[in-house]
């Protein structure tokens, strides 16, 4: 077995091992799932209107604010769907699907959180 192929099972030596890591974990989420694909399109294009209107200081802290919140709560609700099929042996279990789908609802409502922020800013520039 080469060395490349040995998995990591002892803690993070540093830094930017786990920096490494982490951004492993992003790119797997941004691979795997057609979601967290939407919610960047969906950033993207926000960001685009944002520059178009030129909203001010504020309105870029609570969009930015949106975007990562919608992306935070799309990795932790993956995270959360894959230990519980692990621990679930990827069986259908009650309290596996009430865990996933708790998990799912958390995104649903930072999505809804950031379309009312949305709306807030970008409402009244629209009319205008």
């Amino acid at each position: 077995m080469a060395l490349k192929d040995k998995k990591q099972i002892q803690k993070n030596r540093h830094f930017f091992q786990s920096l490494k890591h982490a951004v492993d974990g992003i790119l797997h989420v941004l691979k795997v799932e057609r979601n967290f694909k939407i919610d960047i399109i969906v950033s993207i294009i926000v960001i685009i209107v944002s520059f178009y209107y030129k909203i001010s200081h504020a309105e870029w802290l609570w969009v930015i604010f949106s975007i990562f919140s919608v992306i935070i709560a799309e990795v932790a609700n993956t995270s959360i769907e894959t230990v519980v099929d692990l621990a679930a042996d990827f069986k259908y279990h009650d309290y596996a699907k009430y865990a996933k789908d708790t998990a799912a609802g958390f995104v649903v409502l930072t999505a809804m959180m950031a379309v009312i922020i949305g709306a807030i800013i970008f409402i009244p520039k629209f009319i205008n």
